[in-house]
């Protein structure tokens, strides 16, 4: 997987057995990858998925405080 986008340096980090997180960890994947196919930039891929997780975090961290 990481070889395909010239990242295999990532390959050891892609691979880490994450358990029962293992599926936020794909997701978040691939939703990078897809805003590196429209970006084509990792780094702009990397604040788009950011500000798309922002909000949810948010809410999640305020649900705590009340």
């Amino acid at each position: 997987v990481a070889a395909e986008a010239g990242l295999e340096f990532l390959t050891p980090i892609i691979e880490v057995s994450y358990g029962k997180w293992a599926w936020i960890n794909r997701t978040l994947l691939t939703v990078l990858r897809f805003f590196y196919g429209i970006f084509g930039n990792w780094g702009v891929a990397v604040i788009v998925l950011t500000l798309l997780v922002l909000p949810a975090i948010y809410r999640l961290a305020h649900a705590r405080e009340t």
